[in-house]
């Protein structure tokens, strides 16, 4: 727990995975959550309201899935000098002892990269239309290694798997059952 009873998790996976989807329920499910979207510009006022007055805050990704997962994917692309990643990982170290990027809980949203795949190519979003499968699966394999591989020292909180290549209403009936680990506990 950070603070006051204020809980902080993130909500990780793929592209495709579902991120937006879960949100965008468990905003609709309880007052007692805020919930902060990519692109980080817009944490500065959620839906008119002030930031961190929620007793649980969801944000979508965090600056750990940044480093373990993307970061992580371009280096071994051979898209990015091996100093540039250096300098990244100095500002990582930096940035994840920061108390606004400490976690209480990690919702992972695993989904195969053939799901995925499919949800990208239905939802038709600007500037995906390039993603490769291989790229997919990379990043699948990335969140698994940092998320499901066993090394606490590389994941800051506890991790929630939810397995989301069910149809939408099986997932939904999960995350309902599932709300008050998500919650922390926090009474919808």
């Amino acid at each position: 727990m950070i603070s006051n009873n204020l809980y902080k998790v993130a909500v990780e996976g793929n592209i495709g995975c579902g991120k937006s989807t879960f949100l965008k329920y468990f905003e609709s499910l309880s007052p007692n959550i805020e919930v902060s979207l990519e692109p980080i510009e817009r944490w500065n006022n959620v839906k008119g309201h002030k930031l961190f007055l929620a007793p649980v805050r969801l944000i979508e990704r965090s600056l750990h899935s940044g480093r373990h997962c993307f970061i992580e994917a371009i280096r071994q692309n051979n898209q990015i000098s091996h100093s540039d990643v250096e300098v990244l990982h100095e500002f990582y170290k930096f940035g994840r002892d920061l108390p606004f990027c400490k976690l209480d809980l990690i919702v992972y949203l695993r989904s195969s990269p053939e799901v995925c795949a499919e949800r990208i190519r239905r939802r038709h979003r600007r500037g995906e239309e390039g993603i490769s499968m291989d790229y997919l699966q990379q990043l699948h394999d990335l969140h698994d290694k940092w998320l499901l591989g066993g090394k606490s020292d590389d994941c800051p909180a506890p991790v929630l798997v939810f397995d989301c290549d069910e149809p939408l209403e099986t997932i939904t009936n999960v995350y309902y059952e599932r709300r008050e680990q998500v919650m922390c506990g926090v009474k919808s």
